[in-house]
């Protein structure tokens, strides 16, 4: 309803944030006209920075908005079809952080004008195919994997499904109901051989430099360790049961700060104290010296059989994973 004819500054700022879409402050220009803004105020206010456009015929009332406002923003900009899919989905169900721009959306009908910013697929979309996530509609999770299947390689996709696995967001079910209805689409055989290399470590990766060691390892000749495994209140990368030998992925990313350079001595000397012998790997080694690295661990694994220390035992935890 219209605060008035003409109403003064300080009403209409309270009037439009009372409802725009909160916390992100974005309202549309036919909710500003129902305020009793004219084109010409709108268009005044732009030009002195007290809207800000968002979209086709969406303002938002700050610049420097988060990007959740600019998905509020292509969702008004095209109405209630549109759906926040592809990267921005992969965005909004917080599997990846991905660029905000071009923000995608997917409509079932016809595709409405283009605009700068804004990507729309056209697409059927059943109600298994969508969700809701922080009050926006979008696409589901299995459905959202299925449209960037063909956009991203293997390498990438296996991490997006890793992902999935590690957030507990992973429904075979409804993976297998798309997957047999889309049978043919493009990304469909991808998506479904990603799926086929899940195994009892997925989602359970810390790094990606772990995940390509214990790739390295499980690809390789050698006796299968067990993974992310905790021996009493340490968790090690790569362990072989019953064997002295653990092996540690280093990564700038995880373990260049001061403190948790610290934290590894202090794991390492207890770990040494209970009998355990620690190998690190380092990234180089993982990604560009593979063969000599895989020779490395296995001479590494034959000299440190045995089990550790007798008489100071670490029971095992069931949370072990083998893949």
């Amino acid at each position: 309803m219209a605060v008035s004819k003409s109403p003064d500054r300080t009403t209409l700022l309270t009037a439009i944030r009372e409802l725009a879409v909160a916390p992100h402050w974005v309202v549309t220009t036919d909710a500003l006209v129902e305020l009793g803004m004219s084109k010409d105020r709108i268009r005044r206010w732009q030009r002195e920075g007290l809207l800000d456009r968002a979209a086709r015929g969406v303002y938002a009332l700050e610049r420097n908005r988060p990007k959740l406002s600019d998905f509020w923003a292509a969702h008004l900009s095209i109405g209630d079809a549109g759906y926040l899919s592809s990267m921005s989905a992969i965005d909004l169900h917080g599997i990846a952080n991905k660029p905000r721009r071009p923000v995608h959306l997917t409509v079932s009908g016809s595709r409405p004008r283009p605009q700068d910013g804004i990507l729309v697929h056209s697409s059927p979309l059943l109600p298994d195919d969508v969700t809701v996530v922080d009050d926006l509609p979008c696409t589901s999770v299995a459905r959202t994997l299925l449209d960037v299947a063909s956009q991203v390689d293997d390498a990438e996709l296996d991490r997006l499904v890793d992902r999935v696995v590690h957030l507990r967001l992973f429904d075979q079910r409804a993976f297998d109901r798309l997957l047999e209805r889309k049978h043919g689409r493009p990304g469909c055989q991808a998506l479904r051989a990603a799926i086929g290399r899940l195994d009892h470590n997925s989602g359970n990766n810390r790094s990606e430099h772990e995940r390509r060691l214990i790739a390295l390892i499980r690809d390789s000749d050698l006796p299968t360790p067990v993974v992310n495994h905790r021996l009493g209140p340490w968790e090690v990368d790569v362990h072989w049961l019953n064997t002295r030998g653990v092996v540690e992925a280093d990564s700038d990313q995880f373990h260049s700060s001061p403190a948790q350079l610290a934290a590894d001595i202090a794991k390492q000397a207890a770990l040494k104290a209970y009998g355990f012998v620690v190998h690190r790997v380092t990234w180089r080694e993982t990604n560009y010296d593979t063969d000599r690295t895989l020779e490395r661990i296995e001479r590494f694994r034959l000299a440190n059989l045995a089990p550790p220390v007798p008489g100071l035992p670490i029971e095992p935890v069931l949370t072990t994973r083998r893949w």
